[in-house]
C-alpha cells in the first residue's frame, strides 16, 4: 500500500478507504451530500475498470502516434487528442479552450473550376461535365 501512495495515481484510483462523498441536486435546486461506505469487492471492480479504461485510452494514442502522424504527448488524454483532431480539421485551439476556424487564404490568381452543362437531347437532363 505504501508504493500506491507515492506513485501519484489520479482518477479515481485511490489508496484509501474512506467514504465516497455524494452530491446530487434536488427538485427544488438544492444540494444533498450523502456517504457511501463501498465495499472492498466494488473497490477492486472500479481499479480495475479504470486500469482498462487507461490501458484502452493509452493503445488508442499510440495507434494515433504510429499510424495517424498525430503529434500527441507522451501523457496524452483525451483532451490532447481533440486538440489534435481539431488542427486537422481547420480549427485553432487556444490554451484557454477557445476554439474558432482558422483563416485559409486564398491565393488572388486561383480561380474556382467551372461547370459546364450539356443538354442531352433524348433525355432532357442537364448534366454536368468537369472532366472533360
Amino acid at each position: 500500500m505504501d508504493h500506491e501512495k507515492g506513485s501519484g495515481v489520479k482518477g479515481c484510483i485511490k489508496a484509501s478507504k474512506g467514504p465516497w462523498v455524494v452530491h446530487r441536486t434536488t427538485g427544488d435546486g438544492g444540494i444533498v451530500t450523502k456517504y457511501r461506505f463501498p465495499s472492498d469487492v466494488e473497490r477492486q471492480k472500479n481499479k480495475q475498470r479504470e486500469r482498462n479504461r487507461r490501458a484502452v485510452a493509452q493503445k488508442i494514442f499510440a495507434g494515433l502516434r504510429a499510424h495517424g502522424n498525430y503529434r500527441l504527448p507522451k501523457n496524452a488524454d483525451s483532451n490532447d487528442l481533440l486538440k489534435a483532431l481539431c488542427l486537422e480539421a481547420g480549427w485553432q485551439v487556444e490554451e484557454d479552450g477557445t476554439v474558432y476556424r482558422k483563416k485559409i487564404s486564398i491565393p488572388k490568381y486561383a480561380t474556382p473550376p467551372r461547370q459546364t452543362c450539356v443538354k442531352s437531347i433524348s433525355a432532357h437532363i442537364m448534366t454536368p461535365v468537369d472532366q472533360w
